[in-house]
């Protein structure tokens, strides 16, 4: 998702715990695309919301500099980590895929 191309730095996003355990990771691929997995223990705590305020400021901020290249609308797939997709943040225009990943 990430091209070798795009800075990991910029474009991925870790969440560690006290004991520096990663317990979430969000991902800002070209489509642009957005991924975002949480550990169960930590699901609904917070985290899926920073990921997606994260991703939305740096779709926007791409948008600015770039606008042919990032001008789509952002999509996703509902990962497992993520009851039921992503309703609470269609206000958003984050699309998402018809199916889940297996």
């Amino acid at each position: 998702m990430v091209t070798c191309h795009l800075d990991p730095r910029a474009f991925i996003r870790l969440w560690m715990d006290d004991s520096n355990k990663l317990v979430a990771y969000a991902m800002l691929g070209e489509d642009p695309n957005f991924d975002c997995q949480v550990l169960p223990e930590y699901d609904w705590q917070g985290i899926e919301q920073q990921a997606l305020d994260w991703a939305l400021e740096q779709v926007e901020k791409l948008r600015r500099q770039e606008p042919g290249r990032w001008g789509g609308k952002m999509a996703t797939v509902p990962g497992r980590m993520m009851p039921g997709g992503l309703p609470s943040w269609s206000r958003t225009g984050l699309t998402t895929s018809v199916s889940s990943p297996k």
